[in-house]
Parts: structure tokens; C-alpha cells; sequence
């Protein structure tokens, strides 16, 4: 089955995105503000080392975020199976009597049909024997 991960893959894009786009407006700002060469390069410096802290903190938590997802999928996942497992036991429990039922009906037909052919054949023996009293 194939994955379609392109909303992910959109989502992490336009989060990408701002994180850059924060980052350089930051810079830009830094760069034209009014300040001195050594204060504007440890600005830079800070905003980019604020820009690194926050992007692994965001990447830590989506690894915890996916972690819980695939948890909580793992568990749904468990209990459908759980619960289709449960359905099928239970069909298959009322199909077997369905099953014992019929064998039932059909042995207590038989027994029936058997009695019947047994009392055919008793008075056929008699019928003829009549007969042949009658004939000779």
C-alpha cells in the first residue's frame, strides 16, 4: 500500500519556511539597525545560536509528537484487531450451530425416512402374500 505523505511533507515545508524566514528577518534587522560592527556581529551571532536552539527543540518535539502518534496508532490498531478477531469468533461460533443444527434435522429425517421404508417393507411382504392366496 502506498503512503501519501505529501501533507506532511507541506507541513514541515511551510514550518521550514518560517523558521528561515524568521531567521533572516531577524538578520536583516540586525544588519540595519544602528549599532556597532562588534555589537551587530554578536547580535548575528546570538539570533543564529536562538534560531539553532529553537529549531532542535522543535525537531525533539515532533520526534515526541510522531512517538505518541505511532503509539496511539499501534494501540487502535490492536484493538480492531482485537475486536475483528472477537466478530469472527463469534460468527464462526453461530455458523457451527447453524451447521449442528442442520446435521440434526438431517439425521432426524433420515430416522423418519428409515421407519417409513421399514413399515413399507413389512406390509409389502403381507400385500403379496395376500395376493397369492387370492391368485391360487
Amino acid at each position: 500500500m502506498a503512503r501519501n505523505n505529501s501533507g506532511a511533507s507541506a507541513a514541515g515545508a511551510a514550518i521550514l519556511g518560517m523558521l528561515v524566514g524568521g531567521v533572516m528577518g531577524a538578520v536583516a534587522g540586525l544588519l540595519l539597525a544602528p549599532a556597532s560592527g562588534r555589537e551587530t556581529r554578536r547580535r548575528i551571532a546570538d539570533t543564529g545560536a536562538d534560531a539553532k536552539d529553537r529549531t532542535l527543540d522543535f525537531i525533539d518535539e515532533s520526534r515526541e509528537r510522531m512517538a505518541d502518534l505511532m503509539d496511539e496508532s499501534r494501540n487502535k490498531v490492536s484493538d480492531l484487531v482485537k475486536d475483528g478477531k472477537e466478530e469472527i469468533a463469534e460468527a464462526a461460533s453461530g455458523i457451527r450451530g447453524i451447521i449442528d443444527e442442520g446435521k440434526q434435522a438431517y439425521r432426524s429425517r433420515r430416522r423418519e425416512l428409515v421407519t417409513e421404508g421399514d413399515e413399507e417393507s413389512e406390509t409389502v411382504p403381507q400385500a403379496a402374500a395376500s395376493d397369492e392366496a387370492t391368485t391360487t
